[in-house]
């Protein structure tokens, strides 16, 4: 209480009204299983192992990540490009199938029938590794073998997209005209005055923010005096792929540990900015030597041209000079490197011509000048030590385990999928074992979404709705046809492909959940993409399946393809719809989230009756909105929360018990309408 102590006047703010319930979502959406690339759910940094080796074991670690868009998804996870999995000899399904990207056409599907907001949690199932012994191979491609004196690039996350792909590193020499240029450049700046001919250049770094010093055997600094005639500042711009199949460009980047854009933070294993631990798709792995601009540039480009020199023609008759930079008529250009050299006897750096490219030291030019440095790393080749990453093996329910695990903590998830998981050898295990238990935990408030494979008769899918039930689960059949995106005009590529019709049903409950609400049941809508069923069941053949819980996709003439079951794969029939399930969740988790200010408070009359007119505030405005039973709110629910719900012995064990009941609306699953003859009265 306040203490009133001087005479005057106290004003105090007081609520006569009861705390508000505000009602939870229930359309945001979660999908687990294996994509392009992305962060994996049980690795650090998304996909790199603790060590930073590639090689190494790979402990826990990473997050799924929110998505709002079928863009989002491509910048972290790669697009529709199939997977290259190693299919158990146990999978019956031809292997064209297992491989295919179901996440990424499920996602897809999903946006497109109206999901707003979508994690994606990936699997990732790692082959054994090849050294034995219980090791396993992390997926990961390399452009080599890391030693403490060269520059290795790997990918972030494991993936088989980066295969022989090159990531470039292009030196970016920008002319400083005088010596006051140098009072804006940031630590860990690098310039560099090139050396006459293939003479190596004189470099200068300011370091930690200090003054500029020479990397002679005797560091000089330097001034205005000896201000040279020809400097540059140094930076480098590296182009690497990215995950969405463009190119990442990341421009003015230091060579120095100090710079504050340096190469190996920016595009190192934990980079600072969240947004590039996910999107970046590689990394440096640069030798523990090379810690200095100096090194670390002489491993990138073992020869600079000056830019401002112009190439001389080449003759077969001409003699060159040691040094001397010469191109013939197609642009070929190199150094000469030996006294008296006549004409070109080594291979061309660059063909301008050709737009080919091949290495000299390691290092290649740019087409135009001035003349650039370029140092190439090709990831995943499986030679010289370039490890070839891949997608791993068929996922099995110990792969889905964890990232289900991860999307626990995701309170505001409301629908689970697993798409395409029921094309694996594992797929009951996945459903039974993973997937269903996940929705089931205690405070999870979500439901799964499931999927029976492509491929089967009524009575296969008769077999694997016997094996669960669960009001927490509806299961959907059959597959979907749907537009490929991978379809070229004049190949052999399908212009439709079948996909689980698991991100459909997602997409489809955001929608049905918004244009009416979670009361609803999600059928009779809609299925937008689909261009096809696998097959069309009958009305004779749902008769035998919607009494067992198996939602049935349909077409019908004249009104499309069309969800047409709102079933859960439940025994109990008080909980055989699925709107009444998802409902349930809704007020469950909305009372949960919006009386959590009751916890603590003295156990009494006062409390009993504000939380009562709390609950009641809330249930009275879900019956306003016409999701209760009943034609008054009396009719439609009660709540109770006095001496008659509790005992003594609930009192002193600090228990408040609230009574709660309402009148839930049941879909009209079976409209009947009973015509019968009658005789038409005569007239008076």
């Amino acid at each position: 209480m306040p203490s009133y102590l001087a005479p005057g006047v106290y004003v105090e703010e007081v609520s006569y009204s009861a705390p508000t319930i505000e009602g939870v979502g229930t359309t945001t959406t979660a999908f687990a299983g294996p994509t392009l690339t992305g962060p994996v759910a049980g690795m650090p940094f998304g996909g790199l192992p603790a060590s930073g080796s590639a090689l190494a074991t790979s402990p826990a670690g990473g997050i799924p990540q929110l998505l709002t868009s079928f863009g989002d998804f491509q910048n972290v996870y790669g697009g529709y490009a199939n997977l290259s999995l190693t299919v158990s000899s146990q999978n019956t399904n031809p292997a064209s199938m297992v491989d295919v990207n179901y996440m990424a056409m499920a996602v897809q599907a999903f946006f497109t029938n109206g999901g707003a907001e979508l994690y994606v949690s990936r699997v990732f199932a790692n082959k054994a590794g090849g050294g034995g012994g219980g090791t396993i191979d992390p997926g990961i491609a390399l452009s080599g073998t890391s030693t403490t004196t060269n520059v290795v690039v790997g990918g972030r996350f494991p993936g088989a997209f980066l295969n022989n792909q090159v990531v470039s590193v292009a030196l970016v020499a920008s002319r400083l005209l005088n010596f006051n240029n140098l009072a804006n450049l940031p630590s860990g700046s690098l310039l560099g005055e090139p050396g006459t001919g293939d003479a190596a250049p004189t470099l200068y770094a300011n370091g930690a923010g200090s003054a500029f010093m020479s990397n002679a055997h005797t560091p000089v600094a330097l001034t205005a005096a000896n201000f040279p005639s020809k400097l540059y500042l140094l930076t480098v711009q590296v182009t690497a792929p990215g995950a969405n199949g463009q190119q990442m460009v990341y421009p003015a980047l230091g060579l120095d540990p100090n710079h504050p854009s340096y190469i190996g933070n920016t595009l190192g294993i934990n980079p600072p900015r969240p947004i590039d631990q996910l999107q970046n798709q590689i990394w440096f792995e640069i030798g523990s030597t090379l810690n200095t601009a100096e090194a670390l540039f002489a491993a990138l480009f073992p020869t600079w041209i000056d830019p401002s020199t112009t190439p001389a023609a080449w003759t077969a008759a001409n003699t060159y000079t040691s040094g001397q930079v010469i191109m013939d008529s197609l642009g070929n250009i190199q150094v000469v490197t030996t006294p008296g050299e006549s004409g070109l006897t080594t291979a061309p750096v660059w063909n301008r011509n050709t737009g080919q490219t091949t290495t000299d030291n390691a290092v290649t030019w740019t087409n135009e000048g001035p003349w650039h440095p370029i140092a190439l790393f090709t990831l995943g080749t499986g030679q010289n030590g370039a490890t070839a990453g891949n997608d791993g093996a068929e996922p099995m329910q110990a792969n889905y385990t964890t990232p289900l695990q991860y999307l626990q903590a995701l309170e505001d998830i409301a629908i689970v999928a697993t798409p395409g998981s029921s094309i694996y050898t594992d797929s009951t295990d996945i459903m039974i074992g993973a997937l269903i238990p996940h929705v089931e935990a205690q405070r999870a408030y979500r439901v799964a979404i499931l999927e029976a494979g492509p491929n089967l008769l009524d009575s296969d899918y008769e077999n694997v709705r016997a094996q669960i039930d669960s009001s927490y689960a509806a299961l959907y059949v059959p597959w979907v046809w749907t537009p490929n995106p991978l379809a070229v005009a004049g190949t052999s590529s399908p212009a439709q492909i079948l996909v689980p019709p698991s991100g459909f049903m997602a997409g489809i409950y955001g929608r049905s959940d918004t244009d009416n609400s979670v009361a609803k049941a999600p059928a009779n809508e809609v299925v937008l993409g689909a261009v096809d069923f696998e097959r069309h069941i009958n009305f004779a053949e749902q008769t035998v399946l919607n009494p067992m819980g198996i939602n049935c996709l349909r077409f019908f003439p004249d009104r499309g393809y069309r969800v047409w079951g709102a079933r859960t794969v439940s025994s109990d029939t008080s909980l055989m719809y699925i709107n009444v399930r998802r409902y349930l969740i809704y007020l469950e988790h909305s009372i949960d989230n919006g009386t959590q200010w009751a916890v603590f408070e003295n156990n009494g009359p006062e409390l009993w009756a504000r939380v009562a007119d709390t609950i009641d505030s809330f249930l009275n405005n879900e019956f306003a909105s016409g999701n209760l039973l009943g034609t008054s709110a009396a009719d439609a629910y009660f709540v109770r929360c006095d001496r008659t719900t509790m005992t003594q012995n609930d009192l002193d064990n600090g228990r408040m018990i609230c009574l709660i009941g309402v009148a839930l609306l049941k879909p009209a699953e079976f409209v009947i309408f009973r015509i019968g003859q009658m005789t038409a009265n005569a007239p008076s």
